[in-house]
């Protein structure tokens, strides 16, 4: 039987920028940052010990009723800062997406295909009006990592070392050996 480990976080986006869009343009604020990174200290999703490499963060589309994998990351962190990791969560690390990756809020039986007994749910808030929720999901994988459209693609030149090319959704990013653009 599957089970719940719901650990629901409100996230606190800046006020900062929240007051900085004014409050005729605070509604749907979550869709309007997509852009901005949500950083979530593991201290509050119960996964230390968890391999990192066994993690997947997936996104429910309430329109469509359907999972996708998105793309995030674990910062790995000590008492002084980032640090090269050991591939294991701890409560220090930082789980990382996009806030415009976040979707809608899954039934309690609704789960991706491959996914093991636990997952967390995350859920994201808009400080200027709090019924604005978005959620993102962390589950352990059993087979295959899930598939996810990366946000860069990388492209190093093999013909010259050091030569390498950056590409993004709205830009592209190039050096030549020398590290000139």
């Amino acid at each position: 039987m599957r089970r719940l480990l719901k650990s629901t976080l409100v996230i606190c986006l800046l006020t900062m920028l929240a007051n900085a869009a004014g409050p005729s343009q605070a509604q749907d604020l979550l869709a309007k940052r997509k852009y901005l990174p949500a950083v979530i200290p593991l201290e509050q999703i119960p996964i230390a010990g968890q391999p990192l490499d066994s993690l997947a963060l997936f996104t429910y589309s309430t329109e469509s009723s359907s999972w996708r994998a998105i793309p995030f990351q674990i910062d790995e962190k000590d008492s002084s800062g980032f640090v090269p990791g050991d591939g294991v969560a701890s409560p220090l690390d930082e789980l990382v997406f996009l806030v415009g990756d976040a979707g809608g809020q899954a039934d309690f039986d609704n789960w991706p295909e491959g996914m093991q007994s636990t997952r967390w749910q995350v859920e994201l808030s808009d400080p200027m009006n709090p019924a604005d929720k978005s959620y993102v999901y962390l589950y352990k994988f059993t087979d295959t990592r899930p598939e996810f459209s990366n946000y860069l693609d990388y492209a190093p030149d093999a013909a010259a070392a050091g030569a390498d090319t950056v590409f993004g959704a709205s830009y592209i990013e190039g050096h030549d050996r020398k590290g000139w653009h």
